[in-house]
């Protein structure tokens, strides 16, 4: 009896032992549909060794302003080691007005550090 217990426990710890060592795959979420027609620009134009997450969904709840049609307007922008994906409410406005949000990667810590003071 004591060496079935034996042999079960030796039996477990080897089995959790190589699940330990066994690299998890990676996630294979999808970036939202709204920046589908930007995947192939923002492979390019990402700095090299940089990578940028993109949600799998965004919200569209009720959406300001009142005149919008909950559509956001998806542009990419690059400039001095950074990527940035700005959605906005109105096609081809660019205005602070029609500003909904911003997707950024940057190397640049003093600029990460601008965005994350701008999102609280």
């Amino acid at each position: 009896m004591k060496r079935l217990s034996l042999f079960s426990l030796i039996a477990s710890l080897a089995i959790l032992g190589i699940g330990a060592f066994i690299k998890p795959p990676p996630a294979n979420a999808e970036p939202a549909p709204i920046f589908r027609p930007l995947l192939r620009d923002i492979q390019t134009q990402l700095p090299r060794g940089m990578v940028m997450r993109l949600p799998a969904s965004v919200p569209y709840r009720s959406l300001p302003p009142a005149n919008s049609n909950n559509t956001l307007y998806p542009y990419l922008s690059s400039r001095g080691g950074e990527l940035s994906i700005q959605l906005y409410y109105r096609p081809g406005c660019r205005a602070n007005a029609c500003f909904a949000g911003e997707f950024c990667a940057s190397n640049s810590d003093t600029r990460m550090a601008e965005l994350e003071k701008q999102a609280k």
